[in-house]
């Protein structure tokens, strides 16, 4: 597939799973992305940035439609509420994993906050009530806003951004990884878009459109938030230890340090 224009994320092909790839406690934060559906699909991903190599790894994903937000959120938490819900294999399979895992921030498409004219709820809010809790960028300020953020809500700026991460994603050996994957690898452009000589704004919106939202959003703010805090990865620092010098690693930053007792 190199070199053929029409597909979005042409570098995916090169990419495998890696069965050695899971979560780890102890090996960064876990981090969430959501496109939000109510009779479209609703897709959501899981990545664990781990720190000390700088690797995104993809831990799984999931894609379902006609589901009402609380059925996404007993998965997203772990808790099968037996009656409520009809679960098919994979929602049963991530319900036993997710159960295990660490607190997730969540990143997703401000999509979420449109209103349900019935019952006044947002899909946001739902999940909200049940303690998921969805990051999103309204820009509201303006006048703070740089061009790195105004592209981040551009369907291109989004795009540059899951290239510019590209190499240093990994995926898993799960089915929801494997998902994820083969959306990012068929993503692409429709036949006339492709034909253009500028670049091509829109992709399809097919199967592949929502899971390569979740990842886009998830990246793009997760971007945001590192320049907007200023935080940067620490290069490993060399140090004097029983006269040797040994390289000192940078701390995940999962991991609490002790405070001193006021």
């Amino acid at each position: 597939h190199a070199g053929v224009k029409c597909y979005v994320y042409e570098d995916a092909w090169g990419k495998q799973p890696d069965p050695e790839i899971a979560y780890n406690p102890l090996r960064g934060n876990l981090i969430g992305g959501i496109d939000p559906g109510r009779q479209d699909e609703f897709a959501v991903v899981w990545l664990q940035h781990d720190p000390i190599d700088n690797w995104w790894n993809v831990l799984d994903a999931y894609q379902n439609k006609g589901k009402v937000a609380d059925f996404y959120a007993s998965i997203i938490n772990g808790e099968m509420e037996s009656g409520e819900w009809q679960y098919d294999a994979e929602a049963l399979r991530l319900i036993d994993w997710t159960q295990t895992l660490g607190p997730v921030k969540w990143w997703g498409d401000t999509f979420g906050d449109n209103k349900d004219a019935a019952t006044n709820d947002t899909v946001y809010t739902r999940l909200r009530d049940k303690k998921i809790y969805v990051n999103r960028r309204r820009n509201t300020d303006i006048k703070e806003e740089t061009p790195k953020m105004k592209a981040a809500k551009t369907y291109r700026g989004r795009h540059e951004t899951v290239r510019d991460y590209m190499p240093r994603l990994r995926f898993a050996g799960t089915p929801g990884a494997l998902l994820m994957l083969k959306a990012l690898q068929n993503h692409k452009y429709p036949k006339d878009e492709a034909t253009r000589q500028n670049e091509p704004e829109k992709p399809e919106h097919d199967w592949t459109a929502h899971l390569c939202a979740a990842l886009e959003y998830l990246l793009s703010n997760e971007r945001l938030r590192v320049k907007r805090e200023g935080a940067t990865r620490n290069p490993p620092q060399l140090a004097t230890l029983g006269g040797q010098r040994v390289t000192m690693l940078p701390q995940p930053r999962g991991l609490m340090r002790e405070r001193p007792v006021a």
